[in-house]
């Protein structure tokens, strides 16, 4: 299980997006909320799914296959990012990082189109204590007014990090026409001009390179271990309130995804705006969980045992993929965790998902409530990776999808 160091952090970008939405025609349009980046919303989890046209089952896989390691988090060409400890003690002044830094290192990516140095050059900017909470964030005024970035500037390699950062959202929005775009593929944008900073100073300035690396994995940990779980706990219930958090996780991995792959254009997803969700491969990078490696032992068949011996084997298999998941119900006591797996197997509302050599992939139990259409799922995991077949299964077993051979060579216990 991957582990990252926990370190103090820069504040994360703060610009705030909500979703609003017209329950006649479910159109949705993205407007700033007025709080800080923590504030809860009156949008949901629910929402900000259907605003990105994600799957719950899809995000649940990218981030199986994250913690399994299948899925990279660090660009190949920086794979040694984070153990050189030289440190740079100051940068000089914001301007200075902008144009010895930031303009040639977008402008080598951007400027056989755009005029990198001149859209910076119009920014204004200003102190983050003039925002609540002290948060980096730029303000979009329309390509009829300077934009605004709130930025605390001290001339260290965690400002410069930040610079990066908001100068690729204002570098996005002059290049989509302030179309507005998705919170989780803008921040992509934003973690894509971080890797080409990381890229311009890897080759053109090796020592400051490797501290602003160093700072920069440190800050990684952050994204994919806190905002993860925290990500992690919201698709347990798609009515959690909306956080902007909730986009770092998924940005962050799919700015490293992008960022290896050669025929990639990241001026194309620059430009997208409203249509940036089509341009990012979040479906690909979903089925990286089909590298992860099943440690699990294999069942026997249940026909050659007792009843009473197969149902003990599939309370045994939950526990194992529940402890393999470190999920809430590994949690529970014994008696109470027996009492709740067994009812359901009385019941005939769980489904344990094993593979072609019978190692169980995943389980998940729903209510049996008679008047309820579709059945309400109440525990769902799948350890490694296959969230969606694990979905599809259940759709199957409950009338809802018709068999097919898509899965044939998955089998259904229970």
């Amino acid at each position: 299980m991957r582990t990252f160091r926990k370190a103090a952090r820069r504040p994360k970008p703060g610009e705030v997006f909500a979703v609003s939405q017209d329950r006649d025609n479910r159109t949705f349009g993205l407007e700033p909320c007025l709080g800080p980046a923590d504030t809860a919303s009156a949008c949901t989890v629910s929402d900000w799914l259907y605003l990105h046209d994600l799957d719950v089952a899809v995000v649940k896989d990218i981030a199986s296959a994250c913690f399994a390691e299948t899925l990279r988090d660090v660009p190949k060409q920086f794979s040694g990012c984070g153990t050189d400890k030289r440190r740079v003690a100051e940068i000089g002044s914001l301007q200075d990082g902008l144009k010895q830094f930031i303009v040639p290192a977008f402008t080598a990516e951007f400027g056989h189109r755009y005029d990198i140095a001149g859209l910076l050059s119009r920014v204004q900017f200003e102190q983050s204590a003039r925002n609540r909470d002290g948060r980096p964030s730029p303000v979009d005024r329309g390509e009829e007014f300077r934009p605004v970035v709130s930025l605390n500037w001290n001339g260290q390699v965690a400002d410069l990090i930040a610079l990066a950062h908001e100068s690729a959202h204002i570098v996005q929005l002059a290049l989509s026409r302030h179309d507005p775009m998705p919170p989780v593929a803008r921040e992509t944008c934003a973690f894509l001009g971080e890797l080409l900073l990381l890229r311009y100073l890897q080759a053109q300035a090796p020592d400051l390179f490797g501290a602003l690396c160093r700072v920069w994995s440190i800050e990684n940990g952050g994204y994919l271990v806190e905002d993860f779980d925290l990500l992690w706990a919201a698709l347990a219930d798609l009515d959690t309130p909306y956080r902007y958090n909730l986009n770092y996780p998924l940005a962050r991995l799919t700015a490293a995804y992008l960022f290896d792959q050669q025929a990639f254009s990241l001026t194309v997803l620059f430009e997208s705006g409203s249509r940036a969700m089509r341009f990012l491969p979040v479906d690909e990078m979903a089925r990286q969980t089909d590298a992860i490696h099943n440690s699990l032992p294999s069942l026997p068949d249940p026909e050659d045992e007792p009843l009473c011996l197969k149902h003990y084997r599939s309370v045994g298999a939950a526990a194992l993929l529940d402890l393999e998941t470190n999920s809430s119900q590994a949690g529970l006591g014994l008696r109470e965790y027996f009492t709740d797996i067994t009812t359901h197997l009385k019941d005939g509302t769980v489904l344990i998902w094993l593979s072609r050599d019978r190692a169980p992939m995943g389980y998940a139990t729903w209510s049996g409530t008679p008047d309820r259409e579709p059945p309400l799922t109440l525990h769902a995991v799948a350890p490694f990776g296959g969230h969606a077949k694990l979905h599809y299964l259940l759709e199957r077993r409950h009338g809802a999808r018709a068999p097919g051979h898509q899965l044939a060579e998955e089998i259904q216990v229970w």
